[in-house]
């Protein structure tokens, strides 16, 4: 190991400056590094946390919207004796796919064409009863399937010509 000797302690080196000023230097280069190394990671670590994805997100209505701009699905928690549900929109705005939940339990999810009218219709009650409507383009009940709470079923066909035709025997298992 070199010694310095006390004649040369305070002698300038070949880049100017005593050893003590440059180790000085040296020292608050290196504090700078640090101080700035962890600022960054500071700042970074806060840009990350302003990202996250939150766990849960609370809101009592809620509108998703497409690049363009249009809404294409809303929800609703609903209220005092309004019904829970979910609209989905196609890119012209219509209503296409309804589903829906009240205080009382009652279900029910319609699928629409691009007129608005329900084509497709499920429903099951809190009580246990459920239904399933299948309608002309014009939404005109073509077809019912009703099930009561004790479990007696019902196929109602709407032909037009002759009206409803009901058949409502119960529908034996072994025919499904």
């Amino acid at each position: 190991m070199t010694e310095t000797r006390p004649e040369n302690r305070n002698r300038p080196l070949a880049g100017g400056g005593s050893p003590e000023s440059r180790f000085r230097l040296i020292v608050l280069g290196a504090a700078m590094l640090i101080v700035g190394a962890l600022a960054g990671l500071f700042l970074r670590v806060g840009a990350l946390e302003r990202n996250a994805t939150p766990a849960v997100l609370e809101a009592r209505a809620l509108q998703l919207v497409d690049a363009m701009g249009r809404p294409r699905v809303q929800l609703s928690a609903g209220g005092e004796g309004e019904p829970a549900f979910m609209n989905l929109l196609d890119a012209a705005g219509a209503s296409r796919v309804n589903a829906s939940v009240s205080d009382n339990g009652d279900a029910a999810l319609s699928l629409l064409n691009g007129a608005g009218a329900a084509q497709l219709v499920m429903t099951s009650r809190g009580d246990g009863a459920a239904a399933l409507i299948v309608a002309d383009k014009s939404g005109v009940e073509r077809w019912r399937l009703d099930i009561t709470a004790t479990g007696e079923a019902m196929l109602i066909h709407n032909d037009l010509t002759e009206g409803m035709l009901v058949a409502p025997e119960i529908i034996a298992e072994d025919a499904l």
